[in-house]
């Protein structure tokens, strides 16, 4: 195109010499040449984006029926016996499968050549597991000798490190299980999926520690000691609510359970969801307010409106699977606590980072009310939205 241009503009008359006119014959030739892949690769991209455009509306559309669609309600008692069977028989298939396993002689003869890796694997994740606790707050004693005793940054580590020794352990465990050959089939799928659950129930245990604890971000108190204590086991029994779908899930999938079955095993772990979810709401309500009610009104609005949210969203849940709508019900209560997860992972993570910034410049207690943490708080909250 630049020497295109360089050539100047065709005479209107067309006549021009013949160098110069063959030599634009020619440039234009090429520049066409040139352009036939763009031209193609364009309408290829345009029919492949119009496809993918209808794929997902038609995924979408699925999805929509399969959220809406009503199912059989897990309180009706003539499910209650079909639901029996099929667990029954799901559960004396996955033993005979065990058992069936365990007989055979190629597990006998990987056991045999394995056993010493396993055991050793096994008794350094039994130990992590079981001391990893004392020995988080051993290294969280040697760390605050070198400063930041009370700016909580040490407690955070050491918060982490009492979740990570025993997901360690248990991440031992599982890959010696599974690297041995001692486990088959459905077997080895749960084992490798306890890595995963633990993650789960470790890491809600630590969001209940962390969020409850007397120097958390929030600068209120409970009315009754006991509340304390009892919105950090609420809160791993959510943790634990999510394991125990998980692995439901994963049995159903390899089992194929019908609707019915899919209700009414199902129906207890989300009414137990909506009841915790509604109980710490309740503990929420029973707690004290800040003396300075100026600086915490516009946080206090959007607790107040995110605790209606979840009162909502955990009254309507069971609702909903009452009446065999229980696919949304389950679409409404999980990601309901997931939310509420990763809302106080990012109020955890503001205050640690402000007990950093607080304990480098030496000022440790106005840290929480400076530009830097607001800062990091919007940076969180940015980042949590796509979540």
């Amino acid at each position: 195109e630049s020497q295109l241009s360089a050539l100047g503009a065709e005479p209107e008359n067309g006549t021009e010499p013949g160098d110069i006119a063959d030599l634009r014959e020619s440039l234009n030739a090429q520049l066409d040449a040139l352009r036939v892949p763009q031209v193609v690769s364009e309408e290829a991209f345009s029919r492949a984006n119009g496809l993918i455009s209808e794929i997902d509306r038609a995924i979408r559309e699925r999805q929509a029926s399969q959220l809406l669609a009503r199912g059989p309600s897990p309180l009706n008692p003539a499910h209650w016996t079909i639901a029996f069977r099929e667990v029954e028989r799901a559960l004396a298939s996955v033993f005979y499968e065990m058992r069936l396993s365990w007989k055979s002689w190629r597990t006998r003869e990987a056991l045999k050549n394995s056993w010493p890796a396993l055991l050793a694997a096994m008794i350094v994740g039994l130990a992590l597991i079981i001391k990893g606790s004392t020995w988080s707050e051993r290294m969280g004693n040697y760390f605050r000798n070198f400063g930041g005793r009370g700016s909580g940054i040490w407690g955070f580590v050491v918060s982490l490190a009492r979740i990570a020794l025993p997901f360690l352990g248990v991440i031992l465990i599982s890959v010696g299980l599974s690297l041995s050959g001692v486990v088959t089939g459905r077997a080895e799928s749960v084992v490798s999926s306890i890595p995963k659950w633990s993650l789960l129930y470790l890491g809600f245990r630590w969001l209940g520690e962390r969020a409850f604890a007397p120097g958390s971000v929030q600068k209120w108190t409970f009315k009754k000691a006991y509340h304390r204590t009892e919105a950090r086991f609420l809160i791993t029994i959510l943790g634990v609510t999510l394991v125990l779908r998980d692995a439901l899930g994963m049995f159903e999938n390899s089992v194929q359970f019908s609707e019915a079955t899919h209700a009414v095993i199902g129906f207890p772990l989300v009414m137990i969801s909506a009841v915790v979810l509604l109980r710490l709401q309740r503990i929420g309500m029973n707690r004290t307010e800040p003396e300075d009610a100026e600086t915490e009104q516009g946080s206090s609005k959007l607790v107040k409106g995110l605790r209606r949210g979840v009162t909502f969203l955990a009254l309507i849940a069971p609702v909903l699977a009452v009446f065999g709508y229980f696919n949304a019900a389950e679409a409404i209560v999980y990601p309901a606590i997931l939310t509420l997860a990763l809302f106080a992972c990012s109020s955890i993570l503001q205050q640690f980072f402000g007990d950093v910034y607080g304990w480098l410049l030496g000022k440790e207690e106005s840290a929480q009310e400076s530009l830097f943490t607001v800062l990091v708080g919007f940076t969180l909250s940015v980042i949590a939205v796509p979540l």
